[in-house]
């Protein structure tokens, strides 16, 4: 049987992945205990024994208000989970570590490949590097793959990110939308197929390797927008708010996929408007999802 952990499960990739995980015959463990409490943390993973590890939890919004939580949760948290399952014993075969493409910062290049030098430009990007960092200081002791997604989104995201607030505004017929900068560029990924991935990562496990999770296809807000226009037949004043603004706004996000495609073989990516035909058919209120990891 094999017994795998998912930290941050209630959160909104958690559920996909633990589906993707279960239909390949898992048996799903999800973490109860709180990633700063190191003795409830030991106690629970000494029970589970977990073959292998998903470690989803953490701050995943770069506009989180509490800036001391990047540090505290993402590094501290992920410190403490890697020292206690170093510590348990467990036979575990792989550790997968989700950090983020927003390490990457504002390198400059058309397609980031996992050589590029990172360069973070936010508290949210620093503390995912400082994760991974950690991640290489246990790998000497656990079999640790440490995967980069880019930008993907789905049914059940919050609205406190750019797709669903901007989907939630064509489904409720609304006739404003406030937004920030039109013309970022981003992947806006598939959350379904981001969890297949993970599982065929965990599968082929390539201890060692920092692996961009993406598929190279980067799509402006404005044309998010307008293909939402011609999905809904429906019309939306939209309104730059300068305050939506990020500082040091990385332009443009798109990632290399070759080696990814090495490891697992190549991956079919649904199109940007098959995602958001799928979000704009959801039958549930997305701020019902707990979006706290």
């Amino acid at each position: 049987m094999m017994r795998t952990l998912i930290t941050g499960s209630r959160g909104f990739t958690g559920p996909y992945v633990m589906r993707e995980l279960e239909s390949k015959g898992h048996e799903i463990f999800q973490l109860e205990s709180d990633l700063l409490d190191v003795a409830s943390l030991f106690s629970e993973l000494s029970e589970i024994k977990p073959t292998w590890v998903v470690h989803l939890a953490g701050i995943s919004s770069v506009v989180h208000k509490a800036e001391a939580d990047f540090r505290r949760i993402n590094v501290t948290g992920t410190d403490n989970l890697l020292r206690a399952l170093k510590n348990i014993k467990s036979p575990i075969r792989c550790i997968l570590l989700a950090s983020s493409a927003n390490v990457y910062g504002n390198v400059g290049y058309k397609s980031l490949s996992e050589d590029a030098t990172p360069m973070p430009s936010n508290k949210y990007a620093l503390s995912k590097l400082e994760m991974e960092r950690i991640g290489h200081y246990w790998a000497g002791d656990l079999p640790i793959v440490i995967a980069r997604p880019f930008n993907y989104t789905g049914v059940g995201q919050s609205t406190e990110f750019v797709i669903p607030k901007i989907v939630d505004c064509f489904r409720m017929k609304a006739c404003e939308l406030e937004v920030g900068n039109l013309d970022v560029e981003r992947e806006f990924n598939s959350v379904e197929t981001v969890a297949y991935i993970y599982r065929r990562l965990l599968e082929t496990t390539p201890l060692g390797e920092t692996i961009n999770v993406c598929s190279g296809r980067a799509v402006r807000l404005r044309d998010v927008i307008l293909t939402l226009s011609k999905l809904t037949k429906h019309s939306v004043n939209i309104k730059t708010n300068d305050l939506l603004i990020r500082a040091n706004e990385v332009q443009r996000l798109s990632g290399d996929c070759s080696k990814l495609y090495r490891i697992i073989g190549e991956v079919k990516w649904p199109t940007i408007e098959d995602v958001l035909r799928a979000m704009l058919d959801a039958k549930f209120d997305y701020l019902e999802i707990n979006q706290s990891y």
